[in-house]
């Protein structure tokens, strides 16, 4: 998946420990930074990292002037011993796809689960191994994309046609 390529900044922490600012924390009446190490070139196109959440939480902005502005609020923060070592970078096009990568994957996870969720309460059977779990069911969405009258070019608008069950043993549909 290409992107068209936008700058992009996040803040890095160059200490022992360090990595790209991904979030906060609060303990004992302090607070601290989450800090995630990007390595782009180990994950290729198609892989999705085993710290997924985490990357997915790096914090991204637009605007050098609005990181900036954030590296002031985060270098009065506990675990961020020598503020000089915190500096706002421009991410390269392969940390920001990295990032935008998982950060679709745990949308979908979460809209997964919401659909999961749906069917909780409803008592699904497959008709063909007698399945009952719906934690061993696939739930799935149909989408599908408008096109212009001439089926050339697509329309940038995406509607939910129907939601599907499947058992995850057997394969069979069963809603």
């Amino acid at each position: 998946m290409k992107l068209d390529y936008k700058r992009m900044y996040g803040i890095h922490y160059e200490a022992e420990v360090g990595g790209y600012i991904s979030g906060t924390y609060l303990q004992n009446r302090k607070n601290y930074v989450h800090l995630t190490e990007l390595y782009p070139s180990q994950f290729p196109e198609d892989k999705i990292p085993v710290p997924v959440l985490q990357i997915a939480s790096i914090m991204m902005f637009d605007s050098l002037v609005r990181a900036q502005k954030n590296l002031e609020k985060y270098a009065k923060y506990a675990n961020v011993t020598d503020a000089d070592k915190l500096e706002v970078r421009e991410l390269n096009y392969q940390e920001i796809e990295l990032i935008n990568r998982c950060r679709v994957f745990m949308e979908e996870r979460k809209r997964a689960r919401s659909y999961a969720e749906r069917f909780k309460n409803e008592k699904l059977k497959c008709p063909y191994c007698g399945n009952t779990n719906i934690a061993e069911m696939v739930v799935g969405e149909k989408t599908f994309q408008l096109m212009d009258k001439h089926k050339t070019t697509q329309v940038d608008e995406r509607f939910q046609k129907e939601l599907s069950v499947y058992c995850n043993k057997c394969a069979t549909q069963i809603r």
